[in-house]
């Protein structure tokens, strides 16, 4: 849980823009350390609301214009992070959006 926690104050506090200490950066950490934090099932399940968060809060921030690729880089490492049986996952009222 610690983990997933820093990872969101990282991702809370950073910009958008390039540098080092930007929330590129800090989703090139995350992406590096995709396979830890998603595989380890007791880990996963105690932090995975807090990815969730994380993941929401930057496509939020980011351009949907702009940052095309990156917004597909969160996606899919959603698509590959979560199964399809996730309660996150499933539109459960069945409302169009």
């Amino acid at each position: 849980m610690l983990v997933h926690t820093l990872f969101f104050e990282l991702a809370v506090c950073t910009q958008a823009g390039p540098g080092q200490w930007s929330a590129r950066g800090a989703w090139a950490l995350l992406e590096a350390q995709s396979y830890s934090l998603t595989e380890h099932s007791s880990l996963f399940l105690k932090g995975k609301l807090v990815l969730l968060r994380v993941c929401n809060g930057l496509l939020r921030r980011l351009s949907k214009t702009l940052d095309t690729e990156w917004c597909g880089r969160v996606l899919m490492f959603l698509t590959a992070a979560y199964p399809l049986s996730e309660r996150s996952a499933v539109n459960v009222k069945g409302e169009v959006r």
